[in-house]
């Protein structure tokens, strides 16, 4: 009561009047009762709020996807910006950082080292690629990459690819093979994560503890052609672990491999008229097979029982006398997308590239398994392709010949 005595009775009034005004003001549409345990309407505590936000929760955006986020916190990545998974060419060609011309086309400088020069790193597999997926955690963007390496229903194996760099991404896109677009969560055996940046450059081949891949590791400045080859390498191994272990009960004799089935062959293959297998293939005629559409893989060719398939499904060209159309050139090389079929059959001609043998056809055995492990360097692959290519016509040919054969391939 001596509080009121001290507060003049029309002072009360106007103030009540006043916040009375105040609620009947308030639109309809914009109170708000709390849905779980709210007893008051308390109108003040809740700000006016869209409906559509309400609807469309959890509010999704390109590079803001939940399932892709919980996928990498599963592989034990943080994403702690954007993380684009299959990216559109449109939106990688955006974020370079390139000069651009009136075609459309990205030239990017990046100062790779020479490969002679990347290291494979030494220490325990699993710290190292703890301490690149922290440094890829902290990075602004993320780009992921479902793929496979090699095609087909025999041979195919889900890959996925992360890497900060747009450049490293794209190439990336254009090389490994395309596969309809699955949930994130979905296993993928093979693994490669590559981090730009990282003050020391390496590779390192494991298996992530987190993901349960054979996972490449690629940090620092490697070029891109040392992150194809570690891949190729690591599709390899994966076959020989597909072969398993076969224990002979009744010796003590270590356990045996399986049969062997597939392989990975260092051999280009082209295909127009004829399947032709081409061990030593000239950087200087990958160009002209490009532009004549038949060269189907300029390396890492794959051989099976039913017939050749490929580890990528692009190759890498160099710039000059190349057709350019919207393209990202990266130091000068250019990684195509090559359009080609799952599987060709076997090869009707085996042409070996020798500056310093005669041209011809080769029918001595020895000699061609002699030719074989001077390529290969694998005398089981050896004995396997000779199995297996028995219908096959083996050749000697000198580069300057190859260059004019191609025009006919």
């Amino acid at each position: 009561m001596n509080f009121l005595a001290k507060v003049s009775p029309i002072r009360l009034v106007r103030r009540a009047f006043t916040r009375m005004l105040n609620v009947e003001s308030i639109p309809t549409f914009d109170r708000y009762e709390h849905a779980s345990n709210m007893r008051t309407k308390d109108l003040f505590q809740f700000e006016p709020f869209n409906d559509n936000e309400l609807v469309n929760f959890p509010r999704q955006t390109e590079g803001k996807n939940y399932e892709l986020n919980w996928s990498l916190a599963s592989e034990w990545f943080t994403v702690w910006g954007n993380a684009y998974r299959n990216p559109d060419r449109s939106l990688l060609m955006k974020h370079l950082k390139c000069v651009r011309d009136e075609a459309g086309n990205a030239f990017c400088k990046r100062t790779y080292k020479l490969e002679s020069e990347v290291a494979a790193c030494t220490k325990d597999f699993e710290e190292v690629c703890d301490d690149v997926k922290e440094y890829l955690s902290k990075v602004p963007n993320l780009y992921v990459e479902d793929a496979a390496v090699a095609s087909g229903r025999l041979l195919e194996t889900r890959i996925r690819s992360v890497t900060n760099d747009p450049a490293t991404a794209l190439a990336m896109k254009n090389l490994l093979h395309r596969m309809p677009l699955r949930h994130p969560q979905t296993p993928h055996p093979l693994g490669l994560i590559v981090a730009r940046g990282m003050p020391t450059t390496f590779t390192a081949i494991g298996e992530d503890v987190h993901s349960r891949a054979l996972t490449v590791l690629v940090g620092g400045d490697a070029p891109i052609s040392t992150i194809v080859k570690e891949v190729a390498h690591a599709m390899d191994m994966y076959y020989d672990q597909e072969r398993g272990t076969i224990a002979l009960p009744s010796s003590n004799a270590a356990p045996i491999k399986g049969p062997l089935t597939k392989c990975v062959l260092p051999c280009a293959v082209t295909c127009s008229d004829k399947v032709r297998m081409v061990f030593g293939l000239p950087r200087n005629a990958v160009n002209p097979l490009v532009e004549s559409k038949s060269l189907y893989c300029d390396s890492n060719a794959i051989l099976c029982r039913q017939g050749l398939s490929r580890c990528f499904a692009g190759v890498e060209c160099d710039e000059s006398g190349l057709h350019l159309d919207h393209d990202m050139v990266l130091n000068q090389k250019v990684y195509r997308f090559i359009e080609g079929d799952n599987l060709l059959t076997l090869p009707d001609e085996v042409l070996f590239v020798e500056q310093e043998q005669k041209e011809g056809e080769i029918r001595d055995a020895a000699t061609i398994e002699k030719l074989l492990m001077k390529h290969v360097k694998n005398e089981e692959y050896v004995s396997f392709v000779m199995d297996k290519l028995q219908g096959s016509v083996f050749r000697t040919v000198t580069g300057s010949s190859l260059t004019g054969l191609s025009k006919s391939m």
